[in-house]
């Protein structure tokens, strides 16, 4: 019987690290984790993976929430369904958005998060958080986010 090459079947899993971190990401889930459980357990971790639901937008929260560190939650104000934040340090905090994918972005600052609306991975449409958010929010529902990346309002 001939000996299996220690060279190839590395190559295999490493390939099927990289294809969970690739997956786990368009899931919602940690790319890294999900790419070493693809180089240590191979198929079984890329069948765990496809197995496992798609993680939604109140988990993708809890995830943010809990491995972040620990914000006051400010509660917003809410005028004609716009959300009025009271926070002039917009420009200063880190932001995290959901793409096209439902994956989340960041964090990254302001400037970052400019870039992204400039090369329309960010919209009105687009769902951000940042610390002090209680919730996942539209940018059209953000008035002073909205303002800061010089987005049109609508009466």
């Amino acid at each position: 019987m001939d000996q299996i090459n220690p060279f190839l079947t590395f190559i295999i899993l490493f390939g099927i690290g990289l294809l969970c971190g690739y997956l786990a990401k368009g899931r919602g889930r940690r790319s890294i984790v999900w790419f070493w459980i693809g180089l240590m357990f191979g198929l079984f971790g890329l069948a765990a993976l496809l197995i496992m639901p798609r993680l939604k937008k109140e988990a993708l929260k809890e995830q943010l929430v809990t491995a972040s560190h620990s914000y006051p939650v400010v509660e917003p104000i809410i005028i004609d369904d716009v959300v009025v934040i009271h926070d002039e340090g917009i420009r200063e905090k880190n932001w995290y958005f959901l793409d096209d994918s439902h994956a989340i972005q960041g964090p990254m600052g302001f400037l970052q998060l400019y870039d992204a609306c400039q090369n329309d991975k960010v919209n009105d449409q687009t769902y951000v958080w940042t610390e002090g958010m209680s919730d996942w929010q539209r940018v059209d529902t953000l008035a002073a986010l909205q303002e800061e990346l010089n987005y049109p309002k609508e009466y």
